[in-house]
């Protein structure tokens, strides 16, 4: 039985970036209880990450900045850039 639209959230950037903990943190403070989040700690995923995880295959980052990709039924929305965007995106 499906209680509600499950969205899928993929944040790409490098762990130890500031903006990378900002997306994170506003996923963290904004998510509904139906979102799912994978992590890609980096540039893009690997073919092996890929291979376990299919919705982040072509995520990257935005001109080496961190992203965040919304996802809905197999669909994203274009990235976000920043933690209220994202907020804005899972409200």
């Amino acid at each position: 039985m499906i209680v509600g639209i499950v969205k899928e959230v993929v944040i790409v950037g490098k762990p130890d970036a500031q903006e990378t903990s900002e997306l994170l943190k506003a996923y963290r403070e904004a998510a509904p209880y139906n979102a799912v989040l994978s992590f890609v700690p980096g540039d893009e995923a690997t073919e092996k990450l890929t291979d376990l995880l299919p919705p982040v295959k072509g995520k990257t980052t935005i001109d080496g900045k961190p992203a965040a990709y919304v996802c809905r039924f197999g669909a994203c929305g274009a990235p976000v850039m920043n933690g209220e965007e994202l907020r804005s995106k899972l409200g």
